[in-house]
């Protein structure tokens, strides 16, 4: 889990910047990949430090591609399709949410921005996974404070 040190005050639009490509998976399991698991790209936009690093197949929004190991990979959709595995919270933990972003269609830069609405305590963003010690690749979220004019901007774009 990380946390912001900033905290959302409450009633405040924060704009959420969540970048990057990662794999769940152990490096040598993407030689498999299932038959509508997509296409792996090479290596993560940012290697994890002091690990093995290889194919990778999410980011922070998609499943874009996926190997044979992913369970019941059979019987998932063709990729990509939505990525439930990073949840949000605004309310020091006490809730979880998997949340959309602004432009809700995969982006091949792996950037994907979000409207948040502060509720006076410190943004915190969580892997929803059992098993971390195989994931590498690192995904990046950025905050920025929101002016009513931007704010209404991004939410009329819809």
């Amino acid at each position: 889990m990380i946390a912001s040190s900033t905290i959302l005050a409450t009633g405040e639009a924060w704009l959420i910047t969540a970048r990057g490509t990662y794999s769940r998976w152990d490096a040598g399991l993407w030689a498999d990949l299932c038959a509508n698991g997509g296409t792996p790209e090479d290596a993560p936009l940012i290697a994890s430090p002091g690990t093995t690093n290889g194919k990778v197949g999410l980011d922070p929004a998609y499943v874009f591609a996926y190997p044979n190991a992913y369970s019941n990979c059979q019987n998932l959709p063709p990729a990509p399709f939505s990525n439930s595995v990073f949840l949000f919270s605004l309310d020091n933990g006490a809730t979880w949410f998997f949340p959309s972003p602004i432009i809700p269609h995969y982006n091949l830069d792996h950037v994907y921005k979000y409207v948040v609405i502060g509720e006076g305590q410190p943004f915190q963003m969580k892997q929803n996974e059992v098993r971390v010690d195989d994931n590498y690749g690192i995904v990046t979220v950025e905050l920025e404070l929101l002016d009513n004019l931007t704010y209404l901007s991004l939410i009329t774009k819809n």
